[in-house]
């Protein structure tokens, strides 16, 4: 009997070890260590000098004071991980202030549409859908970090247009200081809807199925219904214009599986 008390001890010891070096860090483990180390010893001589029943019940009193330590340091950690969002919610607010026109949130609201009706077409999760749709609404919040001539005028010259495509990775930076707020993937989702699948994107020339597959949805939703709506300097044309367009771009720019989706879809 003795000895399985003392292996259920240790068991819990090392569930313990793991639950307070995730939660607290390095310092809060060897406070830990300290404070199991006595109440272990403790137990044992009570073990030995008061018998069985006894022990068991300083057992379940120690186990019921490891869990109240742990609500009280996850409440903790929760706290200071709510404090972090809003500072971080704060900041994200007042980048979208400076980047909010009906033109933009219409257009956005479209794309958003579109790369959440593939993604169910291809049969994923609802959280991934989510998380297609909102990346697709973020997609262009990059631009509130560039100068307002170069934000809407395309193709100034090549340096300005060079300055533009950043577009994406500032947005992919400003979501990933954001981590308490969104999904770090999110910032990936939209650092790479620039890419082209034959390699030839920005900004690190990804190709085929290296793109993650929301980014290539994005990609495909924004270049249609920019064609629909002719947001961005686009030539504004028919629908059935429009995927021509992309049909001709098939390999190339966009993925060719959902080129043929998208088109199946819209027809």
């Amino acid at each position: 009997r003795d000895f399985c008390l003392s292996r259920g001890l240790g068991d819990v010891y090392k569930r313990q070890t793991y639950f307070f070096t995730r939660q607290t860090g390095f310092s809060l483990q060897f406070i830990r260590m300290g404070i199991f180390a006595s109440l272990y010893g403790y137990l044992l001589v009570a073990m030995y000098g008061f018998g069985g029943m006894l022990t068991a019940v300083l057992f379940y009193v120690l186990v019921a004071q490891t869990r109240v330590v742990q609500d009280v340091l996850g409440v903790a950690k929760r706290l200071e991980q709510l404090e972090q969002a809003k500072s971080q919610a704060t900041s994200m607010v007042r980048e979208v202030m400076r980047f909010t026109d009906a033109p933009h949130v219409q257009f956005t609201g479209e794309v958003e549409n579109i790369s959440k009706m593939l993604a169910r077409h291809l049969g994923l999760s609802k959280k991934e859908i989510a998380d297609i749709g909102l990346a697709a609404e973020l997609h262009e919040i990059g631009k509130s970090r560039l100068p307002a001539r170069i934000r809407w005028n395309r193709g100034s010259n090549a340096a300005e247009e060079n300055q533009r495509r950043t577009y994406a990775r500032l947005g992919a930076i400003m979501l990933r200081s954001a981590d308490a707020l969104v999904d770090p993937g999110i910032a990936d989702y939209v650092e790479y809807h620039t890419e082209h699948f034959d390699g030839t994107g920005y900004p690190r020339g990804l190709a085929g199925e290296a793109i993650p597959q929301p980014s290539r949805i994005i990609a495909i939703a924004r270049a249609y219904v920019s064609s629909l709506t002719g947001y961005d300097g686009a030539d504004r044309v028919s629908k059935e214009e429009a995927l021509r367009k992309l049909r001709q771009e098939r390999g190339t720019l966009y993925d060719p599986r959902l080129v043929d989706l998208l088109t199946e879809v819209v027809s």
